[in-house]
Parts: C-alpha cells; sequence; structure tokens
C-alpha cells in the first residue's frame, strides 16, 4: 500500500501495545494477590482428604494422595506464575491468535488493504463520472465501505479484547481446578478460547475474499465507458456481504466451539472412561465377592476339621 496511510495498522498498533501493559499488569498483580487464597484453599483440601483418609473413604490412600499432591502442585505453578508458566501459557494465546489472523496485526492489515482499493476505485469513479457527478460516484464505493468496514473492525476489536480477558482471569481460571466443583470454570474458559480463534479464523478467510474480489474489480476496470451506477451498486451490496459474513463468522465460531467440548465429552473418549469406571467397578466387586467365598469355604472347613 504504497503512497496510502495505514490507519488501521496504527491503531491496532495502539490497541495490541495498551492491552499488553493491561494484561502484564493484571497478571502480575493477580499472581501476588492469588498467593494468600491458594495457601488457604490448599490448606483446606489438605485437611478434607486427611479426613478421608480418617474415615475410610479411599481405597487406596497413598496413590491417590501422591496423585492429588501433584496435580494441585502443578495447577499452584500456574496461578502463581511459577517460572513463567502462566506468561508462556498467555504468550501461547497469543501465538494461536496471530496465527489464525495472519500475523499479529493481520486483520487491520486487511482493512487497510480494502481501504487504499476502496480510495482507488473512488478516485477512478470520480474521474470517469459526468461533470457535476463526480461527488455521487466516488461517494457510492465508500458507502458500500462504511457498511462493510464498521462490523469488521468491531470484530478485529472484539477479540482483540476478548483475548486479552481470556490472559487477564487465566490465575483465577487455574484457580478453579482446585476444587471439583469448579472445574466447568475452566470448561467454558477454554470453550471461550476455541470460539474466539475460530472467530478469527473466519473474519481474516472472508475479509481476504473480499479483497480478492475487488482486485478482479479493479484490474477488469476499463479505461473509458464503465457502468458507475451499477459499479457502486455493487460496492455496496459487497459491503453488506461483508458485514452478513463476519455476523456469520461469530455465530458459527460460538456454535462449533460449543460443539466440539460437548462431542469430546460424548465422544469415545468418554465412553472410554466410562467404561472404564465399570470395569473397575466390576473387578472390585468380583474382588469383594471372591473375598467372601474364601472366607466362607474357609470357616466352612475349619468347623468340620474341628
Amino acid at each position: 500500500m504504497a503512497g496510502s496511510i495505514p490507519f488501521f495498522t496504527k491503531l491496532g498498533t495502539s490497541i495490541n501495545a495498551f492491552l499488553e501493559v493491561v494484561t502484564a499488569d493484571a497478571l502480575k498483580s493477580q499472581a501476588h494477590d492469588l498467593g494468600g487464597i491458594v495457601a488457604l484453599a490448599l490448606t483446606v483440601v489438605i485437611i478434607w482428604k486427611g479426613l478421608q483418609v480418617v474415615l475410610g473413604k479411599m481405597q487406596d490412600p497413598l496413590r491417590e494422595m501422591l496423585w492429588d499432591i501433584f496435580t494441585k502442585s502443578v495447577v499452584v505453578s500456574f496461578c502463581l506464575n511459577a517460572d513463567g508458566w502462566l506468561s508462556l501459557v498467555g504468550e501461547t494465546m497469543k501465538g494461536i491468535n496471530e496465527w489464525a489472523g495472519g500475523g499479529e496485526l493481520g486483520l487491520y492489515t486487511k482493512l487497510d488493504e480494502l481501504t487504499e482499493m476502496t480510495r482507488t476505485l473512488a478516485v477512478y469513479m470520480d474521474d470517469q463520472a459526468p461533470m457535476g457527478m463526480g461527488w455521487f460516484f466516488s461517494a457510492l464505493p465508500w458507502v458500500g465501505f462504511g457498511i462493510g468496514i464498521i462490523p469488521a473492525f468491531v470484530m478485529c476489536l472484539t477479540t482483540g479484547l476478548m483475548l486479552a480477558s481470556l490472559i487477564t482471569i487465566a490465575p483465577l481460571v487455574f484457580f478453579c481446578l482446585l476444587f471439583d466443583i469448579l472445574k466447568e470454570v475452566f470448561k467454558s474458559w477454554l470453550n471461550l478460547i476455541l470460539a474466539n480463534t475460530i472467530a478469527v479464523i473466519f473474519a481474516a478467510l472472508f475479509l481476504q475474499v473480499i479483497i480478492n474480489v475487488m482486485k478482479k474489480w479493479l484490474a477488469a476496470l476499463p479505461s473509458s465507458g464503465a457502468d458507475l451506477l451499477l459499479i457502486g451498486f455493487m460496492m455496496i451490496v459487497l459491503g453488506i456481504l461483508m458485514s452478513t459474513f463476519l455476523a456469520i463468522a461469530r455465530e458459527i465460531s460460538k456454535a462449533l466451539a460449543a460443539v466440539s467440548f460437548e462431542s469430546a465429552m460424548h465422544s469415545n473418549f468418554g465412553k472410554a472412561l466410562n467404561d472404564t469406571g465399570k470395569t473397575a467397578g466390576t473387578t472390585a466387586a468380583a474382588t469383594n465377592i471372591a473375598k467372601e467365598g474364601v472366607s466362607t469355604g474357609y470357616k466352612y472347613l475349619r468347623g468340620k476339621l474341628q
């Protein structure tokens, strides 16, 4: 885009820099504030597990306690950002988002490209318009551009804000993994990450399609004798289509994210877990029956021998 001012790219750079500062400060403060809460939560969990051992609620206390201590230690490492584990999660989320959008400022770059092509088309229509009508025909491409660019910019902004928000609440989400009753929060958080990523993928795809269409239009424009009214009308229709596509992208991303996690819970993996539980229960029952049989047989033989 030589000779043009990358307005959206500069705006996206400023927005990302602001969100970067906010996210870093929020993570640092949360990791510090959660220290006391995590210590209290671990104390409660240890007391509860100790009571379960004393009351005989655990079949294999040593193994279960060791596994529970290991999992809780991993969760606490993420909550308190020990050795930068939580920061690594945030960088991974940003990397996935950049991959989905075609770069750190991929979506904003596409908006600038659309702006430049609209400007080129408006200049062409102004040159080809009859005397005194240049302002009208040159305004038609900008009308279509405005119809499509507003929802496109809103999607770029909302996906960036959503990503920053999801990274910011990451310590609290990992903290919820300490308690079985709150594990659904972690599942919902992953659901939102997937929905946001899919939305970025579809937005980048639809914007690239619109860019390719406009490139073909500009390449096929005649030097004279073009139907300016038809071109302007097609630009308005293209703006409406872009707005509609982006709205569909948002709905598809939500639906796919929800279906993916629901299907995962009802897939062969979930069935395997269920079968494993049934097998374990059957094995335990068989073991108990065998013990009862051996005990009864031993008592019977002992009575006969006496």
